[in-house]
C-alpha cells in the first residue's frame, strides 16, 4: 500500500551541462559591499555622536 517516494534528479551530468554546476557568487563583490556597509555604520555612528553634544550643549 505504501508507495516509494519520487525522487526527482538533474537529467544533466556535470559534463554535459556545466554552466548549471557554477557558482554565480562574486566573492569579491560581496567583500566591497560589506566594506561599504561597515563604512556607513561607522558613519551613522559619528554622525548621532555629534548630534548628541550639540544637543548636550
Amino acid at each position: 500500500m505504501s508507495k516509494e517516494p519520487l525522487i526527482l534528479t538533474d537529467p544533466f551530468t556535470k559534463e554535459e551541462n556545466p554552466e548549471l554546476f557554477e557558482t554565480y557568487i562574486d566573492w569579491e563583490e560581496e567583500e566591497r559591499i560589506l566594506e561599504e556597509e561597515k563604512k556607513q555604520e561607522r558613519r551613522d555612528k559619528r554622525k548621532s555622536l555629534f548630534k548628541g553634544r550639540k544637543n548636550k550643549v
